[in-house]
């Protein structure tokens, strides 16, 4: 359906759903529409939930690599009677391997299952920006635009299946990387104690890097969802709002207040698709009145 077959159906609706109404009780149109909000709710919730896994495995390298940091070492010296000087190089891997592969077991059979996770994330962003496009319609006509979304359930489908990747990655990052410092740091003849403090800041890496992941894919979703569901509606243009705090970028400052089309984007992308996006796409219903 083309952008002017949605706009003629759409204005139908509201002409036919505003003439069931009683004409005492009907709506004005109003030219101030609310805000359409960004999900920072469902980004918190996520947060939360990744940062679980990072403690997950924080706690597994404080319980199952930690204490065996000496007899790695001593294994690595030749001070085990059971091995001999050629054998040390391969039991030490053969070692850290299986500390590293039980840290694994330990964080994923704790952790809730990714794929359950992912899908809720993406069901909780999508009600919440429906709940945001059904309030701005219905403030602006006085009646909800109820219509189907074939394309829904394939976009929340993607977002599930990219999201379980990221999740696994994130765990599998970490331990590679752990498992890079320990090598190293051995290899160096590094203290143990300054060893300890690099997987301690390893950890602090991976706290962060989760809390990007949901601030990322929280608004990637939003606003691939909202730019579908204001087109299906026949909205071909929008106005630029940021989340207005000092982590805006300029790029996306300089956006503020301007219009753009929906066939035409600006060099940042629209609101969401760039990295760590929270801006935001107000609807210009003018070609719907």
């Amino acid at each position: 359906m083309t952008t002017k077959q949605n706009q003629e159906r759409v204005s139908r609706e509201i002409e036919l759903r505003r003439a069931l109404l009683n004409k005492k009780t009907q709506t004005k149109i109003k030219k101030n529409i609310p805000i359409w909000q960004f999900p920072f709710k469902e980004e918190r919730f996520y947060q939360q939930q990744l940062r679980k896994i990072v403690a997950l495995i924080d706690q597994a390298m404080n319980d199952l690599l930690l204490p065996m940091l000496p007899n790695l070492l001593n294994e690595l010296n030749g001070q085990r009677p059971d091995i001999t000087n050629d054998a040390i190089n391969d039991d030490f891997i053969d070692d850290l391997n299986g500390i590293i592969n039980n840290m694994n077991i330990f964080v994923t059979s704790n952790q809730d299952n990714p794929e359950v996770l992912s899908s809720t994330i993406g069901q909780g962003v999508s009600q919440f920006n429906q709940e945001q496009n059904l309030k701005i319609l219905n403030s602006a006509f006085g009646v909800n635009i109820l219509q189907s979304e074939p394309w829904l359930t394939p976009q929340l489908d993607l977002f599930t299946q990219q999201n379980v990747d990221l999740i696994k990655n994130l765990t599998d990052k970490s331990l590679h990387d752990i498992k890079g410092i320990v090598t190293r740091g051995f290899a160096a003849g590094n203290p143990l104690t300054d060893m300890r403090q690099d997987l301690q800041e390893r950890i602090g890496i991976t706290r962060r890097r989760a809390n990007l992941i949901a601030r990322d894919q929280v608004s990637k979703l939003n606003g691939q969802l909202t730019q579908l569901r204001q087109t299906s509606n026949g909205v071909t243009h929008y106005v630029w709002a940021t989340a207005g705090d000092e982590r805006v970028r300029p790029t996306h400052a300089a956006n503020e207040g301007q219009t753009f089309a929906w066939d035409d984007p600006p060099a940042t992308g629209h609101p969401g698709q760039d990295y760590n996006c929270r801006c935001v796409s107000l609807p210009i219903l003018d070609d719907l009145l």
